[in-house]
């Protein structure tokens, strides 16, 4: 069968065929949501411990934490750029699990985590 509106139909199902293999695309073809950070820091405290984790952003760092501990953990951030290097304080309240972005400018990081502020 030859007719336009045969055509017409086969050209509507192999255009919907297309339409859906794009929703449909690979789970490989999704950011993987298991990346691990590129750098983690761990504190012991009273009842566990607070575990940190982050990956270097361009101009601001998110540290992630997760404190097991029974009381109020603190660490100090210590971020440097071109010019300067300085200490931000990292408060985690008892048996929570948040994030805390740190703001280093394009040319800095963070150079490491120290137990206490």
């Amino acid at each position: 069968m030859n007719s336009k509106a045969f055509r017409r139909i086969a050209g509507a199902t192999a255009g919907t065929a297309a339409c859906m293999a794009l929703l449909v695309a690979p789970a490989s073809a999704a950011p993987d949501a298991t990346t691990k950070a590129d750098h983690t820091y761990s504190v012991s405290c009273t009842g566990g411990k607070a575990n940190l984790s982050w990956s270097t952003g361009t101009i601001n760092t998110r540290v992630y934490y997760n404190n097991h501990c029974s009381t109020t953990a603190k660490v100090s951030v210590q971020l440097a750029d071109a010019e300067n290097t300085w200490l931000e304080c990292l408060s985690m309240p008892a048996g929570k699990k948040s994030s805390k972005e740190f703001n280093h400018g394009l040319s800095g990081s963070i150079q490491k985590m120290i137990k206490g502020c």
